[in-house]
């Protein structure tokens, strides 16, 4: 896997990590209003430009999320539903897994380790 983007914006750390036409999106720290304003450009752009197949969320880190992070996972999911692609989100705390499904993501959530989700992804973008 190869890092192509490292940012630090606010109280959030982003890794992306692009393994073909899989994108792994390591969060650190807290998803909220001011985080999401500086990061939705850049994620947007991945999902748009059409390369990406599947995007792994890896939410181990993840301290807080506001309705502003809520919203940015619900938008991404529908950019990426439009374009017919898929989206895994791994490693929640129990307290933002109840917020997701509440949210309506709950199709989203996983339990499972960041390489067996890319495992899974390589499956479903290859047919494997």
């Amino acid at each position: 896997m190869q890092l192509e983007m490292f940012l630090t914006k606010g109280g959030m750390t982003l890794q992306i990590f692009v393994h073909d036409e899989i994108v792994v999106i390591r969060l650190s720290g807290e998803l909220d209003h001011y985080v999401v304003e500086k990061i939705r450009p850049q994620i947007s752009t991945l999902i748009i430009q059409g390369a990406v197949q599947h995007i792994i969320w890896n939410f181990e880190q993840v301290l807080f999320m506001d309705s502003a992070g809520i919203g940015f996972l619900l938008g991404r999911a529908k950019e990426m539903s439009v374009l017919e692609r898929e989206m895994t989100i791994i490693n929640t705390t129990r307290t933002i897994a109840k917020i997701l499904t509440i949210s309506g993501l709950e199709r989203y959530l996983y339990e499972m380790t960041e390489q067996e989700a890319l495992e899974q992804a390589r499956g479903i973008v290859y047919g494997q």
